[in-house]
């Protein structure tokens, strides 16, 4: 995709517009499955009907769930949030382009196209799919410096140019040991409504865990008035909130979500004698981004668009049913993006 196709979503012909459900049980979903990366469109499969979401259908290959709408109001000085999955290997972009690093070469632009979206701060993160456990897979970076998305790409590139040059060009090696050499990267520019403008309030948020499939990576743009009704909803669980914001509550509760998603899936599998190795890999082929965003969401209330990323590779982009937040995505044979 040339430069000239990113710098206006809005006048490339597929790009749509995210409609909202008019069923306000409804959510907006867009999710990309972690296993489809190397699929080409031709191997795209049908709809296939889901029970679990009322009537609502799911694609085998990266997902993208829009409900009829009306116009949603007009883009205001609000967080930016861009999601890239590159959907070959990075050998494929190192031959094409000459780099490894074409998804965060694409998401740095995408984020300087928006950047009047936020002034306060800027972050990014890469997950690399299929990792060998024991290696890094996931790669977080943010700023809240004056010249916030001048310094998180400093930092990033810097990194990146202190390996050798022999290196560099070695797609494997990169996948295998260098930071940000993943094929699903989220960004985000920060508009701060409440709090002060320290790093630890800059997006994206991590849900850390010793189990890849919940790990959660969140990054959003929302107004959200019901706070104390989420948040003690947690508490009723028996959490313990590391604090009483709008972010912490909703990474807890997708997160919260996530994790009984899974051990679902692991009580399901684990008495036809599967090893837990094995059940990992059916949790990533069958965990239902749908079903879990569904029940996590179910109570929110207020304008939003959020963004996630799941440590296996799974990604969403989430809006509220109302169509406060306007969002577009786009897709070619390279890649999927999203942004708010």
């Amino acid at each position: 995709m040339s430069n000239d196709q990113f710098s206006s979503l809005k006048r490339h012909p597929r790009i749509t517009w995210i409609r909202y459900a008019k069923n306000l049980a409804m959510r907006t979903i867009i999710a990309f499955h972690a296993q489809t990366i190397y699929k080409s469109s031709a191997q795209k499969q049908p709809f296939r009907p889901n029970a679990v979401s009322g009537g609502c259908r799911t694609f085998a290959t990266p997902v993208f769930l829009i409900f009829s709408h009306t116009m949603s109001d007009q883009i205001q000085h609000e967080c930016g949030i861009a999601v890239v999955r590159l959907l070959k290997p990075l050998d494929y972009y190192h031959k094409k382009y000459g780099s490894a690093f074409y998804g965060v070469q694409k998401l740095q632009l995408l984020l300087q196209k928006m950047r009047n979206r936020g002034q306060d701060g800027a972050g990014l993160a890469t997950i690399k799919l299929n990792p060998a456990p024991g290696t890094r897979y996931i790669s977080r970076k943010r700023s809240n410096a004056p010249n916030y998305l001048a310094d998180l790409f400093d930092m990033v590139w810097g990194r990146i140019r202190q390996l050798p040059p022999e290196h560099r060009d070695d797609p494997a090696w990169l996948k295998a040991n260098a930071p940000y050499a993943g094929e699903v990267l989220m960004g985000h520019l920060r508009y701060g409504t409440h709090g002060d403008n320290s790093i630890e309030r800059v997006h994206p948020f991590h849900r850390q865990n010793n189990w890849i499939n919940r790990n959660l990576l969140l990054a959003g743009n929302f107004n959200m008035t019901n706070v104390d009704e989420l948040f003690q909803e947690l508490v009723d669980l028996g959490q313990y909130p590391k604090e009483k914001s709008d972010t912490v509550t909703v990474l807890e509760k997708i997160g919260h979500f996530l994790d009984d998603e899974v051990q679902r899936l692991h009580t399901w599998y684990k008495p036809d004698g599967y090893s837990n190795q094995d059940i990992n890999k059916l949790i990533f082929e069958n965990l239902d981004i749908q079903r879990l965003l569904r029940r996590a969401c179910k109570k929110f209330d207020g304008g939003y668009v959020l963004g996630g990323l799941i440590g296996h590779g799974d990604a969403f982009l989430i809006r509220d049913p109302n169509g406060i937040r306007p969002a577009y995505w786009y897709q070619d044979e390279e890649l999927s993006a999203m942004a708010p």
